[in-house]
């Protein structure tokens, strides 16, 4: 594993974000382990442990967005965006932040541009997700109640993301 990669699971799984477990009602998810919801994941025994729980997060989120070969704050915006959102939704928000062609897969081209973070990548990033939510509350008006909780999940996240960045600027991207 990434030190990026270890870095961004221990945040996700820290108690403001995925936190232990949760079972809304209201949350089309139902039954969620470390942020890992019985729904999406019906192949996993029940409940996950938490390291079945960090496996999963490397193999469908961190691998299948190949964040291993980004910038690690790109990597670190594109794994949490994956795991909310989905891998083609993650996708277009980066490809979008990157201003190449959002078709939703995570290819050469996408690479290429993820190799730096360009100026005001986090921002823009951000700003995608939080669009993403607010279009999601009006087509759904029963998402409201949680609206509040995911824009603070994302300025919890520009402030990692930018401490990040700051540590990246002193030491270079880290080695994956």
């Amino acid at each position: 594993m990434s030190d990026t990669f270890i870095r961004a699971v221990n945040w996700l799984l820290g108690p403001e974000i995925e936190g232990e477990h949760s079972n809304d009602p209201a949350d089309k998810g139902g039954d969620t382990w470390y942020g890992i919801s019985r729904n999406a994941h019906p192949d996993m025994p029940w409940p996950p442990t938490r390291d079945q729980a960090i496996d999963r997060y490397q193999e469908r989120y961190w691998d299948a967005c190949h964040c291993h070969e980004m910038h690690p704050v790109l990597a670190l915006l594109t794994f949490d965006a994956a795991v909310q959102h989905g891998t083609t939704q993650a996708a277009k928000f980066l490809q979008r932040t990157l201003g190449v062609t959002d078709d939703g897969i995570i290819g050469p081209q996408t690479l290429l541009a993820a190799q730096d973070e360009p100026h005001g990548a986090i921002f823009d990033f951000l700003s995608y997700r939080g669009r993403f939510y607010a279009e999601l509350c009006m087509e759904d008006p029963s998402q409201k109640r949680f609206l509040r909780g995911w824009m603070r999940r994302l300025f919890l996240l520009e402030d990692f993301a930018l401490n990040l960045s700051i540590c990246t600027l002193f030491t270079g991207a880290e080695e994956e």
